[in-house]
């Protein structure tokens, strides 16, 4: 499960990975994008936004911040943001590692690449991060991770006319990728949150 990401990222970099011709001022400054907070997310080709993270449901007083790849177009909950599918330019997520009663935060990035991202859908000013089950490398970290949608694809993830299921390929573990893994220590005399 993604909780949260990195995007720190460099402005003129963001427009040349992604295409962009115009990239909304960000109101935050802080490198980690956390649930309910604004961030960046590309909902068309060259056309980039500020949505907001976590979708509210009737259901539930928490933000619904993923959804499972798997069953996300079962789901009535998702119903109506299935085929409003965006991107999230991300330089790395982080996941916590359980060790017995205490966590552990590993922020992960894929190796040797800046900028990348995640696969999304939206509804209204909020966004929702699909998720797939964990590559082999970082399976050990958290049994979820985040769709990642390869340049290659960014296109057809944002063309709204192909319905999702035509792009269940895309909704699965990635193949032939290798990820970066950095273990973030607690500050000396810094107790846990969880």
């Amino acid at each position: 499960m993604c909780s949260n990401f990195d995007n720190l990222y460099d402005h003129f970099l963001l427009k040349k990975h992604f295409h962009l011709n115009v990239i909304p001022e960000e109101q935050r400054k802080n490198q980690e994008t956390r649930p309910n907070d604004s961030a960046l997310i590309i909902d068309a080709p060259e056309q980039a936004c500020l949505l907001r993270w976590g979708f509210k449901a009737d259901w539930s007083t928490q933000l619904l911040i993923n959804a499972r790849s798997e069953t996300v177009l079962e789901k009535e909950t998702f119903a109506k943001a299935c085929n409003n599918r965006c991107l999230i330019p991300v330089q790395a997520w982080t996941e916590w590692r359980k060790d017995g009663v205490v966590k552990h935060k590993t922020r992960i990035s894929i190796e040797g690449i800046e900028c990348f991202a995640l696969g999304a859908i939206r509804q209204e000013d909020r966004f929702c991060v699909l998720t797939c089950p964990p590559h082999s490398q970082i399976a050990d970290i958290h049994n979820r991770m985040p769709i990642l949608i390869a340049p290659a694809h960014y296109r057809d993830w944002l063309d709204s006319s192909i319905p999702t299921q035509e792009l269940r390929g895309l909704l699965q573990t990635p193949r032939n990728i290798a990820f970066t893994r950095l273990e973030i220590k607690p500050e000396t005399g810094q107790l846990p949150l969880f």
